[in-house]
C-alpha cells in the first residue's frame, strides 16, 4: 500500500527548465528547515495520482499541464512506525505565468535550474527524483511514454 508521494514541479522559461523547491517550516516536527520538492500521504482510499494533484493544489496553488508517472521509486525508512516506505514520484510541468502561494507547510519558495535545486535539495532522494525528472521527461523525446492519461484504461 502507497502512503506517501514525492512530486517534483518544472516549468519552461525562454531558455531553460526551472524547478520549484520549498523550505520547510522551523515548526514542522520532520526535517524543519530544509529544501525540499512536494511530498505528502495519500488519504484512505485515494490513489498515488490523486494524492500528487491534491498535494500539488494545497501546498502551491498551482494546476499541472502535464503530469508524469517518473520512472523511479523511493525508500524511506520511518523511524516511528518502524516502517520502509516505498514512494512513487510525479513530475508536472506548470505554466511560466502561474504564481506560487505556500501553504503553512513551507516558508519560502525558489525558481532553480537544474544545478542550483540540486545544491539546494538537502534530501537524497529528492535530489535523485530531479534527475531523474528532467532525464526522462524533461529532456527526453520519449518523454510521452512516463506522461499520465487520465482517459487511459
Amino acid at each position: 500500500m502507497i502512503k506517501t508521494i514525492q512530486l517534483h514541479i518544472a516549468r519552461k522559461n525562454k531558455i531553460d527548465w526551472e524547478f520549484l523547491i520549498l523550505k520547510r517550516n522551523p515548526n514542522e516536527k520532520m526535517y524543519p528547515n530544509i529544501w525540499q520538492v512536494v511530498t505528502g500521504t495519500c488519504r484512505k482510499n485515494e490513489s498515488a495520482i490523486i494524492t500528487a494533484k491534491r498535494e500539488l493544489f494545497e501546498e502551491t496553488r498551482l494546476e499541472p499541464l502535464k503530469i508524469w508517472t517518473i520512472p523511479y521509486v523511493t525508500t524511506f525508512f520511518n523511524p516511528y512506525t518502524n516502517k520502509i516506505n516505498f514512494v512513487p514520484v510525479f513530475g508536472v510541468e506548470v505554466s511560466y505565468c502561474q504564481e506560487v502561494s505556500l501553504s503553512d507547510e513551507h516558508i519560502d519558495f525558489k525558481w532553480l535550474n537544474l544545478e542550483q535545486s540540486l545544491n539546494f535539495l538537502f534530501l537524497p532522494s529528492h535530489k535523485q527524483g530531479t534527475k531523474f525528472f528532467f532525464e526522462y521527461c524533461l529532456n527526453n523525446e520519449l518523454n510521452y511514454n512516463f506522461l499520465y492519461n487520465e482517459n487511459f484504461s
